[in-house]
């Protein structure tokens, strides 16, 4: 699954079938969501996720 953020307006969700664990890129549906609060949300988390720590080996 691909998501595409459009000036936090649009986001494209691009989502291809697998076959016996193998990506066919020759069988992709895409999904325009035109929903500024969508997008918006959407990039809120990916930013959250993006700048989150990560773990340390010690556990703090």
């Amino acid at each position: 699954m691909k998501t595409l953020i459009i000036d936090d307006r649009e986001m494209l969700i691009m989502y291809s079938r697998v076959v016996d664990g193998v990506i066919d890129i020759g069988n992709v549906v895409a999904i325009l969501v035109s929903n500024a609060s969508v997008a918006s949300y959407m990039a809120s988390n990916f930013n959250v996720m993006w700048n989150a720590k990560k773990p340390s080996a010690s556990g703090q």
